[in-house]
């Protein structure tokens, strides 16, 4: 059933597309996304907080992205197999019995770190299947003419979400204690559920059932391999997955031990980044043209590894947030451009395999949580940054020749 048509208009531009399944899929996003970053900060204060240790932090995140890399591009090949709504119905359906199942344990007064590690791989494997099951429905449902706008759209929530959902959980831990954050998000993954049920489109088309998933991944492989823009997408999102990202990790530490604030106060430094890479979304979506988001990825990368540098740099909690906010806007380029240009840059019959390749390229993110982790161990947080910023920028000078080919626009 072809979900019926209509009209919104995201910050002032017209764009028609089929209404009911877009939004349902923007919402169950938005549940997704709120709750991953509730989760995050909360369970990075906790464990900081019990453990006093910078690495095991670093280690809940690895946990976070580690699915991403075993089994991003798997869950590619898979999701042409199978029916995405049911593939999505299921992640929401495990996210729901994750948070259901701390809460438990916290009231029962068991609830142990390593509770946490197997909760934040189980939040890794729904993102791992984000980009191959929901995120390529809602290119399915809105089309290639408009697949730029609705991922502003979408990236801007995701994003966006990093503002209210670290301060919701320092204001919830601050007051009631981490038992709260759990039965927040059990509540909010039931509605995600509920909603998932409500979706009508279906993706009719299959690979053929003799194939196996291990011809699929090498022919994706290959495609890749003889494209070149491809190819550089995923060499700059490999980039700033390591050397970038995992400044989310030393966020509460550097607010804990450098800027020595409380809880609260972390939760609202930690939400200023997507503050930023909210506004960025929005202005993505309200005046870059889709045939700039080439170049708009490539500059977004590089800001990224700058403003992280600057970051490590600041000697205050209203500097430190000015930098977190100019990160917030470099991830918003980053964000939009990786799913766009994929979607736009692979042939039809195997986007969801390319989508499986683009989460494994973000799942590479645990070298550099675990790298980082490492030396904020060794020589403090903020000159982990700094050696991080200048190591990811180097990389990209000597690795130059593979990413100039995105400066040209799309065709």
């Amino acid at each position: 059933m072809t979900p019926h048509q209509g009209e919104f208009r995201p910050w002032g531009i017209r764009v028609p597309i089929p209404v009911a399944d877009f939004w349902r899929l923007w919402l169950i996003g938005f549940i997704q996304f709120l709750g991953r970053w509730i989760d995050m900060l909360a369970m990075s204060v906790y464990v900081y907080q019990n453990t006093g240790s910078a690495f095991l932090v670093s280690l809940l995140m690895v946990l976070r992205f580690l699915p991403m890399s075993l089994l991003g591009m798997v869950l590619g090949a898979i999701a042409e197999r199978i029916e995405r709504r049911t593939l999505l119905l299921l992640i929401n359906l495990s996210l729901l019995a994750g948070a259901l199942a701390l809460a438990v344990l916290e009231h029962a007064g068991m609830l142990a770190v390593w509770h946490l590690m197997a909760a934040s791989f189980l939040g890794g494997m729904a993102i791992a299947a984000d980009n191959p099951g929901r995120r390529l429905m809602i290119g399915q449902v809105v089309g290639s003419e408009r697949i730029g706008t609705a991922m502003s759209i979408d990236v801007g929530t995701s994003n966006g979400t990093r503002t209210f959902g670290p301060f919701i959980a320092g204001a919830m831990l601050a007051a009631w204690g981490i038992q709260s954050v759990f039965a927040l998000n059990a509540a909010m993954y039931a509605v995600a559920v509920a909603v998932t049920l409500l979706i009508r489109c279906r993706n009719r088309e299959h690979s053929p059932e003799h194939e196996s998933i291990l011809r699929r991944l090498a022919e994706g492989w290959a495609i890749c391999r003889t494209n070149t823009k491809l190819m550089g997408t995923l060499l700059l999102t490999v980039y700033f997955n390591i050397f970038v990202y995992p400044y989310v990790s030393i966020v509460p530490v550097i607010g804990s031990d450098i800027l020595h604030l409380d809880a609260a106060q972390i939760g609202i430094l930690a939400s200023v980044d997507g503050l930023g890479s909210l506004l960025g979304a929005m202005l993505v979506g309200a005046i870059v043209k889709q045939s700039r988001f080439q170049r708009l990825y490539v500059a977004s990368v590089v800001a990224g590894h700058v403003t992280l540098f600057l970051f490590a740099l600041a000697a205050s909690a209203w500097l430190s947030g000015a930098a977190l906010l100019a990160i917030g806007l470099a991830i918003a380029g980053f964000s939009i451009g990786q799913s766009t240009l994929i979607f736009l840059l692979t042939p039809d019959h195997a986007r969801a395999r390319m989508m499986g390749l683009l989460t494994v390229s973000i799942g590479v993110g645990p070298i550099g949580f675990l790298v980082l982790g490492t030396l904020a161990d060794w020589i403090g947080p903020d000159k982990a940054a700094i050696v991080m910023s200048l190591a990811g920028l180097a990389a990209l000078f000597f690795s130059r020749r593979y990413w100039l080919p995105l400066f040209s626009r799309v065709a």
